[in-house]
């Protein structure tokens, strides 16, 4: 099986590592009854088209993806092999999939739905700094999914009578699902398509756990102190 990432290899060992436990869960062991082939555009998107043709090229039996970016590229080049997504966001709105009860054609797997919990963590950031009036959103042009992400952040903003920015410098806070946790949770979906499964015929899940990180540092720099209430939920503090 193969993989196309748009980061680099050392940005997404967690997640792969994450992905190979799985497997191993499913009595699929490197070297024994499955191989792995990771492609990395270590950053340059506008390698994507390339790396993906170069992929699709090998002995390939499934893809597994995390980034719409590549995803998009894999879409291209491919009608046929199946895909498992193991982050991608608003996959019914970038047209990955029909629908996530019936994805049909040859993409499944695991949608992050980030556009979906934006709101939500916005009113974390709200929590964190209640006299704040203006919100800054970091946005990635080269990601299809960051149109929805800012409509999203837009919409949340006004909810809250605050004025959304699309520049940020520092991060303060996040709120998304656990990335690894999709990236394992995919393993079951490649299992049953090398079992046989067909993609048109699983359903597309969305995550099962979330996470909050809070960046102390951050905060003592703008002169926040943190909620208790934001300090229980967390389930990584930065100091």
């Amino acid at each position: 099986m193969g993989s196309l990432s748009v980061a680099s290899r050392d940005a997404t060992v967690p997640f792969y590592d994450a992905f190979i436990d799985g497997m191993r869960e499913l009595s699929r062991a490197q070297g024994k009854n499955i191989g792995y082939r990771f492609f990395f555009a270590d950053g340059h998107a506008e390698r994507l088209d390339a790396l993906a043709a170069e992929l699709l090229a090998q002995p390939i039996d499934v893809v597994v993806v995390g980034p719409p970016q590549a995803l998009r590229a894999l879409q291209k080049a491919t009608a046929t092999v199946p895909i498992v997504m193991a982050n991608v966001s608003n996959a019914v709105g970038n047209r990955f999939i029909a629908s996530l009860a019936r994805p049909g054609g040859n993409i499944t797997g695991i949608t992050a739905q980030n556009e979906v919990v934006l709101g939500k963590l916005i009113e974390q950031l709200r929590a964190a700094a209640p006299l704040a009036r203006r919100i800054a959103v970091l946005v990635n042009e080269s990601n299809p999914s960051h149109r929805a992400f800012w409509e999203a952040a837009q919409a949340a903003c006004a909810a809250l009578g605050l004025v959304p920015l699309r520049v940020v410098a520092g991060g303060l806070l996040s709120y998304a699902a656990d990335f690894a946790q999709n990236y394992r949770d995919a393993a079951s979906d490649v299992d049953k398509i090398l079992r046989g499964a067909k993609p048109a015929d699983l359903p597309v899940a969305q995550p099962t756990r979330y996470q909050l990180a809070l960046n102390l540092k951050t905060a003592r720099a703008l002169e926040l102190t943190m909620p208790q209430s934001l300090l229980l939920q967390a389930t990584e503090v930065i100091e």
